[in-house]
């Protein structure tokens, strides 16, 4: 999987570039289609109001721009995660059915599978970095529970502060 991906969305009508990375905790083999359309559907979102998230009113009116996804969220604790900006976001993982999951907004879209992810703006350039890949194993552990965990939540904001200082100190 290429790590490392470059945007600039045709129809965003901005000078606004996108750059895509992932960590290792997030490398797996079923990930590669799931981070293409991770991509998708933050190039295709407003780039004005709807980063890194679509706001919880934008998300409870309309569904998501690319099915798959639900609801996209601020992590807990918030305030040690806005720090960071580390999010989490919802990805249908058949435990409901597809077409009750597709008639849902986006903020009623609920799994136990999600992408981690951190956000910042640098140089005018919005990052997002994939810190984890999360779902339920077969012994039924993940999901929620994983969000829950202090140590997965500190081990993502060192990983994604570290991220962020290797991008702003390069340049």
């Amino acid at each position: 999987m290429t790590h490392r991906k470059e945007e600039v969305p045709e129809e965003s009508g901005t000078n606004s570039n996108f750059v895509f990375d992932i960590s290792p905790l997030a490398e797996t083999s079923d990930f590669s289609d799931i981070y293409d359309l991770f991509i998708e559907y933050k190039t295709r979102s407003n780039i004005e109001e709807e980063m890194p998230a679509p706001t919880d009113d934008v998300q409870k009116d309309y569904e998501c721009v690319v099915n798959i996804f639900g609801k996209d969220k601020l992590s807990q604790p918030r305030k040690l995660c806005k720090i960071e900006e580390l999010y989490h976001l919802h990805v249908f993982d058949h435990s409901k059915k597809w077409r009750t999951w597709k008639k849902k907004p986006q903020f009623l879209r609920a799994s136990n599978t999600f992408i981690i992810y951190s956000f910042f703006v640098f140089e005018n350039i919005y990052y997002f970095y994939i810190l984890d890949w999360v779902k339920v194993d077969s012994n039924g552990d993940g999901g929620h529970e994983a969000l829950e965990m202090g140590d997965n939540i500190t081990r993502w904001l060192q990983t994604a502060e570290t991220y962020r200082l290797s991008i702003v100190k390069s340049s």
